[in-house]
């Protein structure tokens, strides 16, 4: 039985603690997310950070992806309207270019 319960019960993330860097995407929507989900499950960074000027969207998606925290390792999500939060970024995704025109 306890042979069971160990294969049952297996981490399918590794409990190593790896260092990557900060990424912060620029707007909402559908190619967003795929991309977001696609930064998660791969572990490529320690922190998210997602700028848009439209607050309810980005939180719905924010709570979206913090659900999915029990099923992987979830790095720290911060979104903002404005750009402070995305400081010390190595890598920023611009989903919409117009949008940073526009702002």
């Amino acid at each position: 039985m306890a042979a069971v319960k160990c294969e049952l019960i297996k981490n399918f993330t590794s409990e190593e603690t790896v260092h990557h860097d900060k990424i912060s995407i620029i707007g909402t929507g559908l190619v967003v997310m795929a991309c977001a989900n696609s930064i998660l499950l791969k572990g490529l960074s320690d922190e998210l950070a997602f700028v848009d000027v439209d607050e309810g969207k980005l939180k719905g998606e924010t709570v979206a992806l913090q659900h999915g925290s029990p099923f992987m390792k979830m790095p720290n999500i911060v979104s903002s309207k404005d750009y402070l939060c995305s400081p010390g970024c190595k890598l920023i995704f611009a989903s919409n270019p117009v949008d940073i025109l526009i702002t």
